[in-house]
């Protein structure tokens, strides 16, 4: 079917006007335009469509209509201009391990190929997303292969390999696979799986991705991301769908016909999105444990993992330690203020409430929110924090666990 691609339409597509040999030099430079002209999107699949692989179909969506597509869209396009050009190709499947627990098995759902030239051996893939290659590597085993972008390194796992990129100051695994041969037939039955199966991610998130050269663009649902190479990412939330178009013809460079359909999916996800609080958490402030010896409790925590005595306030019953920038109440149950609960029980569950330190700290505003979510805010009061002394309230979790909002000290 190698001839039925049209490869000027292709290179025109992906901007690429070099060689056309079936070198190294060639397959890195295709697989790099590639990742930056087409971008990685569900939209069909979100939107119940389904998705057709046959070489035809994908050039229609991908070549000519300016659309992207997800895994097997990309790799299956990437395979059959490869072969065209005298490539030798094996298409593989692999198991997704990015963001997944290590004790979740999931099926083979993504594609990958093996490309060989000559004695070497190497992989390439288009259609992992957000940390899709940027460059072939080669398949060998426990060898850092930088990139453009991210370093990646294989590693070998039995009779498998998985893939591992340096993120985060640590290696990741993003999937494994092994070397079987896998067949259209297997690909369309995989692709099936992805487009109609409850669990398929691709069916109730909204995800894009593409690469720059100056690092790679992310949406998923109403959150928009920029990475930038040895720089921090910067994230923001969508607010409207007519903004969320935008994005994905703006950085994604998607060609989107005009569709009253895509529009309301579009604004129904950021409808989704619930109304951001006025203020951020900046960390924990303090913890209340209830004891019945808050000596032998000073001692433990101060003697035996190093906190220190903060304040004693001996008419409440209170002794407050420091741990780092955070306290830990010791509340005497004996005493006028833990007179007001039960005792600490048996099985050591005896945890107060836990205090957020919050920013802004504006009463009016939250105990508005509070409210209007259906919760009671309790006294506001200048209580004495990791910070010091400043403005909090009480509130409990649908659990009936006391939580105390704090603002920042007056001190």
């Amino acid at each position: 079917m190698t001839d039925s691609i049209d490869l000027d339409a292709y290179f025109r597509r992906i901007r690429y006007t070099g060689p056309r040999e079936a070198t190294f030099e060639t397959l890195r430079a295709i697989h790099g335009r590639h990742v930056e002209a087409i971008a990685f999107e569900n939209l069909d699949p979100l939107m119940r469509r389904g998705v057709r692989l046959d070489p035809a179909s994908l050039q229609r969506k991908l070549v000519h209509g300016g659309r992207g597509g997800y895994c097997y869209e990309q790799n299956l396009l990437l395979a059959y201009v490869l072969r065209a050009l005298g490539f030798r190709i094996t298409g593989l499947a692999a198991r997704v391990m990015w963001n997944v627990p290590e004790d979740q098995l999931l099926p083979r759902t993504h594609m990958l190929l093996a490309v060989d030239i000559g004695a070497e051996r190497y992989i390439a893939d288009v259609g992992f997303g957000g940390l899709t290659l940027t460059e072939p590597l080669r398949l060998v085993t426990d060898i850092e292969q930088p990139t453009s972008h991210e370093p990646f390194r294989l590693r070998e796992v039995g009779s498998e390999y998985v893939l591992e990129a340096y993120v985060r100051d640590a290696w990741k695994p993003l999937y494994r696979f092994g070397l079987q041969e896998q067949l259209e037939a297997d690909y369309e039955a995989a692709s099936w799986y992805l487009n109609n199966h409850p669990a398929s991610r691709f069916l109730n998130n909204l995800i894009a991705a593409r690469v720059t050269p100056e690092g790679r663009f992310a949406l998923l649902n109403d959150q928009f991301t920029i990475h930038r190479l040895g720089a921090a990412s910067e994230r923001r939330g969508v607010r409207s769908g007519a903004e969320l178009r935008e994005i994905l013809t703006g950085p994604f460079e998607l060609r989107l016909e005009p569709s009253s359909e895509l529009d309301e999916l579009l604004e129904s996800i950021v409808a989704q999105r619930p109304d951001p609080p006025s203020f951020a958490i900046h960390g924990i402030d303090h913890v209340v444990l209830r004891t019945r010896d808050v000596e032998r409790m000073r001692r433990f925590y101060c003697d035996v993992l190093g906190c220190r005595v903060e304040k004693i306030q001996a008419s409440i019953g209170l002794v407050q330690l420091r741990a780092g920038r955070t306290l830990i109440d010791l509340v005497d149950v004996a005493g006028p203020l833990g007179g007001t609960g039960a005792p600490s029980g048996d099985e050591a569950r005896n945890m107060d409430h836990l205090c957020l330190r919050i920013e802004p700290f504006d009463p009016q505003a939250l105990q508005a929110r509070l409210r209007a979510h259906g919760v009671v805010p309790g006294e506001l009061a200048s209580r004495y924090g990791a910070e010091g002394e400043g403005l909090s309230l009480y509130l409990k979790d649908p659990d009936g666990n006391g939580v105390e909002l704090k603002g920042p000290s007056g001190r």
